[in-house]
């Protein structure tokens, strides 16, 4: 049997895909930070304390409790600018990330970084503890912005008592 004869597709190009101007890259602050280690999560808001303004005014700070030693992580890559204790923080982590933006981390057992040095996002940098003004395990966490704490709610989504 002959076979029918194949007409010749003919070719059509594409339109080229435009391309999007260039715009800066929004992340997402949860794509910038992790939280720095795992456990109950305490106090996020406590506007007073015994007449003074706490430093979890504004709802600016969260606290992960759970036992001594646990792992503490670096939040995001950066420079470790303080590595030692930092009055009612007690052994005291600080590290910068860039353009002002910086996280503190309080109350450890153990700090195993040094001022100067460079980390990265999830290496651990302590042990959890009780040092400073503090009445359990756990550990103090702030993002700062120009050295003024941020509320803790534009980066995490958690909530006091959620597991982490």
């Amino acid at each position: 049997i002959p076979e029918d004869p194949v007409a010749e597709v003919p070719v059509v190009e594409a339109p080229a895909a435009e391309t999007p101007a260039e715009e800066p890259a929004n992340e997402t602050p949860q794509a910038q930070f992790m939280l720095p280690a795992s456990g109950r999560v305490g106090e996020i808001l406590r506007d007073y304390d015994g007449g003074y303004y706490s430093n979890h005014y504004r709802a600016a700070a969260v606290d992960i409790l759970n036992s001594e030693g646990t792992a503490i992580y670096a939040a995001a890559s950066g420079t470790v600018t303080l590595s030692s204790w930092y009055g009612g923080y007690g052994k005291c982590v600080i590290i910068d990330h860039g353009n002002g933006v910086s996280t503190l981390y309080g109350h450890f057992s153990s700090v195993d970084v040094v001022e100067g040095q460079t980390v990265t996002q999830g290496q651990r940098i302590g042990g959890m503890g009780s040092t400073g003004s503090s009445t359990a395990n756990h550990v103090h966490f702030e993002v700062r912005v120009n050295d003024e704490a941020q509320p803790i709610g534009n980066y995490f989504n958690i909530s006091t008592g959620d597991y982490v």
